[in-house]
């Protein structure tokens, strides 16, 4: 009787775990905002970051395009954050295999990362939503250098790091790793310690694309005396609305004051840090039958970098230049005009 009372109950249990029965799927329920698993994710999306070249000379900008693709049968969504150096990472390692140490300054509200459209939670971040649909991609440019430090000579090895959702430490590292190589610095060649360039001892002299490299470079460098020395003050005070008109209206006695004060604000007074510059293109006075002009004027295009309060901002400055006429060979800073540049 025991044993009938035994199977019927094992029947009555099968029975039931039948009925109840309900299909595993194979996909975790849990996920980034409610949609897709970071188990989903991992699976069926592919990052891969690009660069145009391998080798970059020193001082040039490294764009890496960070591209993300949905390689699943469902939509994928991500959060990457208004600040791109938290979702999009690097690996960087030199060729000994060491982990280069990021740099990266707060990259937000950047020119170069502008936020077009803003879209803000709850917690009052700005985040982003993107809908990924089966076989879409998502790509991204970050620039390697406003992250990394690489000194020149050296090739390094670079692998990417994608975080889905700002709210999430989880990651995806992208399926390659990239070469990058960047050439010597052969402007660092005609530098000694007194910042000086001679191409004979015995006729000791200076272009203009030298006098402003070394110019920008003693102001990176915060040693203004050197920075001062590349300058005509009496002419480059002219480019600067709010001394210019104090020194064209002030007596021969009161110009020495106005110079000082000016050479004081040039050497500190400003609130636009230089973070980096490239010099791009040099120009001089010509005739018209295209011959240089002997005392005609030269002009450096530079590129630069100001951090202004956090804010990084993109200029590009035209430098004129005359011939210095107290030494030969030597040119002195006369003017500037500057812009803004995306």
């Amino acid at each position: 009787m025991m044993i009938h009372n035994s199977r019927k109950i094992a029947f009555l249990v099968c029975l039931s775990l039948f009925f109840s029965y309900e299909p595993v799927s194979t996909e975790p329920a849990l996920d980034f905002r409610g949609d897709h698993t970071v188990n989903y994710f991992s699976r069926y999306s592919d990052i891969v970051i690009q660069t145009d070249k391998v080798q970059y000379d020193a001082g040039e900008e490294i764009p890496v395009k960070f591209r993300i693709t949905n390689t699943g049968y469902q939509v994928i969504r991500i959060y990457p954050s208004s600040e791109m150096n938290r979702s999009f990472q690097f690996m960087v390692l030199d060729a000994r295999g060491r982990e280069i140490e990021s740099d990266a300054e707060h990259m937000k509200g950047s020119r170069r990362y502008p936020n077009a459209k803003k879209v803000v939670s709850y917690e009052g971040e700005s985040v982003k939503e993107i809908i990924l649909h089966p076989e879409e991609t998502y790509e991204k440019t970050i620039y390697l250098n406003d992250l990394f430090t690489l000194s020149p000579g050296q090739e390094f090895r670079v692998s990417g790091y994608f975080y889905p959702d700002v709210h999430q430490e989880f990651f995806v590292r992208s399926s390659n790793q990239i070469k990058v190589r960047i050439g010597r610095d052969r402007r660092s060649d005609f530098l000694n310690e007194d910042h000086s360039f001679q191409t004979n001892p015995e006729n000791p002299s200076l272009s203009p694309e030298e006098t402003v490299y070394l110019f920008l470079s003693a102001e990176l460098k915060k040693n203004w005396p050197n920075y001062l020395k590349y300058l005509e003050l009496n002419k480059y005070i002219t480019a600067y609305d709010r001394f210019a008109t104090r020194f064209a209206e002030a007596s021969e006695m009161e110009r020495p004051v106005i110079l000082k004060d000016f050479g004081d604000y040039l050497s500190g007074g400003r609130s636009e840090e230089l973070k980096r510059f490239k010099i791009i293109q040099v120009k001089f006075d010509r005739a018209l039958s295209g011959k240089i002009l002997d005392h005609g004027r030269s002009y450096v295009i530079v590129h630069a970098e100001r951090d202004t309060r956090g804010f990084i901002e993109r200029y590009e400055y035209t430098y004129s230049l005359e011939k210095s006429l107290d030494r030969d060979g030597f040119w002195k800073i006369v003017h500037v005009t500057a812009r803004l540049i995306d």
